[in-house]
């Protein structure tokens, strides 16, 4: 009689076991089916199948190409269709149902009866079936993003693959809207992603997103996504939002959780900034035309003639503070490029009282104005050195000009901004 129950309760914990492990199957060792019988043949490369194929290009023989899986159809912004990459290119793989296969995932990709064609710039495999054209060889093989710069994107560097930007945001205009309408079907919406540089790339975005009806980030950091082409235009698929970490300070130094630390807006005179003269006669002065009021540097009186000035800050404390940014608008005309006759610059040991023996360093400038007119451009923002936070700083507009060159630069509505 014991021996009989002991017996029982083995077949118990043997049945027990038998369905904890079909439960926890897909959590253990998900969807790997390398054992299928699936022909392997003629073996390419995602370049392979670009550069020597006659596109379109239909196979008719066994063949085979390995990629790993880099956007999968589980947040919406896809459907029927995944991006593959190997370690030298990428490719979109269209399939004739949805999809199973999930970031990282290994795969063979079986060719026969596919169809390779170039659409409008993108590369794609398409006619698919997931069940018989592809084999997952292994789970969790992630590819590590590029880091990309949108420059790089735009030139066709990285088409088709995964990138992470640094230093982005998205435009004023897209700033309180949703990624996408939710109430329409089977549309899309572009926003507009740019640099402190005025670069910039369209993120597109599905109703059909789990994200859709979310708000666009309002401020500036990075961003993980898959880079795709519609004829010349390029744009960005997004994965998923723990991908985006966009809450810092924005390039004109607005939002994040900055404040406000020193601000010029010139609009009664020139406040408590100072001038230094080091060459030539012409000097900084403030001026208004209708409501429009800032400090202006010329060196041309008809002729031109060659300056040095300095208009400079007072100084200002920065202790506690960090992520430090300085912004203003400006306006110019006259001195192409600006770059060579404007530019800005700080100093942590100008006591105030002897401008030519403090240290200045030059700050870059993102965003100059066209030279085609006198409109006010957002200078974007310039970050303050980290080796200058929570100390006195000051920092100037400096203007030169030649007998040659002589042109005229006006600025106002200058903010620096950090948070603590």
């Amino acid at each position: 009689m014991k021996n009989r129950y002991i017996f029982s309760i083995i077949i118990i914990f043997t049945g027990l076991s038998i369905w904890l492990t079909s439960c926890f199957k897909d959590i253990i060792n998900p969807d790997i089916d390398i054992d299928r019988a699936i022909p392997v043949g003629e073996i390419y490369t995602l370049k392979k199948l670009k550069d020597s194929l006659s596109l379109p290009y239909t196979f008719d023989h066994d063949a085979s190409v390995y990629a790993t899986v880099t956007m999968d159809e589980r947040n919406g912004n896809l459907y029927k269709q995944i991006y593959v990459q190997d370690s030298l290119d990428a490719i979109r793989l269209i399939f004739t149902e949805s999809t199973r296969f999930l970031v990282g995932d290994s795969l063979r990709i079986y060719l026969k009866g596919s169809t390779v064609v170039n659409n409008n710039g993108t590369y794609e495999i398409r006619t698919l079936q997931p069940d018989s054209s592809v084999i997952i060889l292994a789970n969790r093989k992630y590819i590590e993003p590029i880091d990309a710069t949108i420059s790089e994107i735009n030139a066709r560097n990285y088409d088709l693959k995964l990138v992470r930007l640094l230093d982005v945001e998205f435009s004023d205009s897209d700033l309180g809207t949703t990624w996408a309408d939710t109430t329409l079907t089977n549309s899309a919406v572009n926003h507009t992603l740019q640099d402190c540089f005025g670069n910039s790339i369209l993120v597109r975005t599905s109703s059909y997103a789990s994200f859709a009806g979310e708000k666009v980030p309002s401020g500036k950091g990075s961003i993980t996504a898959i880079v795709g082409v519609y004829g010349a235009t390029m744009q960005l698929w997004t994965r998923t939002m723990s991908e985006m970490h966009m809450d810092a300070i924005r390039c004109d130094g607005s939002g994040g959780d900055a404040e406000i630390i020193f601000a010029a807006p010139f609009a009664s005179g020139i406040e408590t900034f100072t001038i230094e003269d080091v060459a030539g006669n012409q000097t900084w002065e403030w001026e208004q035309r209708s409501s429009n009021a800032y400090m202006k540097m010329t060196g041309y009186d008809g002729v031109n003639n060659a300056n040095e000035d300095w208009l400079i800050s007072p100084t200002i404390d920065l202790s506690g503070y960090k992520e430090v940014s300085l912004s203003f608008n400006h306006a110019g005309r006259y001195s192409t490029p600006f770059s060579n006759y404007f530019t800005v610059w700080c100093s942590i040991d100008d006591n105030g009282f002897d401008f030519s023996s403090a240290t200045w360093r030059q700050l870059t400038i993102p965003n100059y104005m066209s030279g085609e007119d006198w409109a006010f451009v957002a200078s974007g923002r310039i970050a303050i050195p980290d080796e200058y936070l929570d100390k006195n700083i000051r920092f100037a507009f400096k203007y030169t000009s030649s007998n040659a060159t002589a042109g005229t630069w006006e600025i106002k509505d200058v903010v620096l901004k950090g948070t603590r």
